[in-house]
């Protein structure tokens, strides 16, 4: 009978140390994983601010918001075409 009890006693302390120990490493998991998420969002918060500073500075010299941007492209094709008639 004390065999018994004692055997009983033992898995269930075991059963219950394996289970704090796996919630110990999800615990630890999660913790990692929300520190790598906050990384990520500050770097997307950096770039949203860089993107930002970047198109105010680009409308700082003196572009109208209607103005047409220039096209380089189209400009280079038109004196190439019109140098073979």
């Amino acid at each position: 009978m004390k065999k018994t009890l004692f055997l009983s006693t033992v898995i269930s302390f075991a059963v219950i140390c394996s289970c704090q120990k796996q919630d110990s490493a999800a615990e630890a998991q999660l913790a990692q994983r929300k520190t790598e998420l906050d990384v990520r969002e500050e770097s997307v918060i950096q770039r949203e601010k860089a993107v930002e500073e970047k198109g105010e500075g680009s409308s700082r010299k003196g572009k109208s918001p209607g103005e047409q941007p220039h096209n380089s492209v189209a400009a280079s094709g038109a004196r190439r075409g019109a140098g073979r008639s």
